[in-house]
């Protein structure tokens, strides 16, 4: 172990330390090991000995908080197969990780999903459809743990496309984000929501009642996946400019369906997987209601003057 291992594993022993154990002058000083190591440029091989050795989920959730900040801080000046490199490490360091805490678990698929966005503003998308390809494989896999491993990786990519207060700030001009966002909506966006359903339509002919809390965690991800697709504020290319800038925000009760996926068959059965869920109690129906409005969004022709 690394002499920068053992300080950063001392440092957060004392921060999460009882009060009783842990004087304020220790606790300053750990602080400042931590307030220094946030500072460290081009910190990546360090951060990846970090994650492979330390036993501390402190440290392990500082180390990949470093690497999403510094990917950030020094994308232009990072070498093209070093990003995809460490892109391609933190996403089988997931994988091959399933037991991790799962906050150092959700900290990394975000810094994978700011990846895969600021990656597709250079390669328009193509990293991106990799990822979801090898992400597909995992919701389709069986495996259970696989299966919400991927669902996760789905769900932080979708954050960081949507214009939601869950998106990071990576540094990207407001043009530049509407430019990718769109160019995620006529391309991954639809691949995503026909696998979810995919998914949906094969889980639930397995539920068995009681629900285990694996298959119920797996429903209410895949349920979730779906429904941001079909809740999805698309942009609408006919808008000015200024308009992108208007973001909706209120109360959300029963979200319209907005698929923006007219003329494909991906409402293909919803009805059968909705009612096959809906015996499951534990499905919160809200999750449900944007597969109940499907069959007519998908049905309904296409306006160019409304909002899609």
């Amino acid at each position: 172990m690394s002499s920068v291992s053992v300080e950063l594993e001392r440092a957060a022993e004392i921060l999460l330390g009882p009060p009783n154990l842990v004087s304020p002058e220790q606790r300053g000083v750990a602080e400042a090991v931590f307030l220094s190591f946030r500072k460290t440029k081009c910190p990546y091989t360090m951060c990846k000995e970090l994650l492979e050795t330390s036993k501390s989920d402190y440290v392990l959730f500082e180390a990949s908080g470093l690497i999403k900040d510094a990917l950030i801080r020094e994308w232009n000046d990072i070498p093209a197969n070093d990003i995809q490199g460490m892109r391609s490490y933190l996403l089988q360091y997931v994988i091959n990780n399933p037991a991790s805490s799962s906050f150092v678990r959700e900290r990394i698929v975000q810094v994978i999903a700011i990846m895969v966005k600021r990656q597709s503003v250079e390669d328009a998308g193509v990293d991106r459809a990799l990822v979801i390809k090898e992400v597909q494989q995992l919701i389709t896999s069986g495996n259970q743990q696989m299966q919400m491993m991927g669902c996760a990786i789905i769900t932080a990519i979708m954050q960081e496309y949507a214009t939601t207060v869950k998106s990071s700030d990576v540094g990207l001009a407001w043009e530049v984000h509407f430019k990718v966002k769109k160019q995620f909506e006529v391309t991954d966006l639809r691949t995503i929501f026909q696998f979810s359903v995919a998914a949906l339509k094969e889980l639930s002919a397995q539920i068995v009642l009681p629900m285990s809390p694996e298959m119920e965690y797996l429903l209410r991800r895949l349920l979730m996946i779906s429904e941001t697709v079909l809740t999805w504020t698309f942009i609408n290319v006919n808008l000015p400019k200024k308009t992108h800038l208007c973001v909706r925000v209120g109360p959300k009760s029963e979200p319209a369906a907005r698929t923006g996926l007219e003329g494909d068959n991906v409402g293909s059965h919803p009805g059968r997987v909705h009612v096959r869920l809906l015996l499951a109690d534990q499905v919160q129906p809200q999750h449900l209601t944007p597969l109940t409005q499907l069959p007519r969004s998908t049905c309904q022709p296409e306006r160019p003057d409304l909002e899609r």
